[in-house]
C-alpha cells in the first residue's frame, strides 16, 4: 500500500470526525456559558469551558505522542532486525 493511499484513506477517515468536532464546537459552548446578567458568573463557565478543553486536548496529545513514539520504537527495532541480518556474512 502506498503513501498516497494511506493518505487518502486517513484523510477520508477523519472527515466525518472533523465535522462532528465542528458542530460540537457550536453547540457545547452556549450550553456551558449560559447569559447571566452577573459577570463573575460568565467568568466562572468561561473558565471551566476552556480548562476542561485543555485537558481533554492534552490527554489526546499525549496519547498521540505515546502512539507515535511505540510505532517509531517498534519501526526502529525491526529496521535495526533487518540490517543486521543482512550486514552479517
Amino acid at each position: 500500500m502506498g503513501h498516497t493511499t494511506v493518505l487518502i484513506k486517513t484523510v477520508a477517515t477523519l472527515h466525518p470526525c472533523v465535522q462532528i468536532g465542528c458542530a460540537l464546537g457550536f453547540v457545547i459552548p452556549p450550553e456551558i456559558v449560559t447569559n447571566d446578567e452577573d459577570v463573575d458568573v460568565i467568568g466562572f463557565q468561561l473558565r471551566l469551558m476552556l480548562y476542561s478543553g485543555a485537558v481533554v486536548m492534552t490527554i489526546l496529545f499525549m496519547l498521540v505522542l505515546l502512539r507515535t513514539l511505540h510505532y517509531c520504537a517498534s519501526h526502529h527495532s525491526s529496521l535495526s532486525t533487518r540490517l543486521s541480518a543482512c550486514c552479517y556474512i
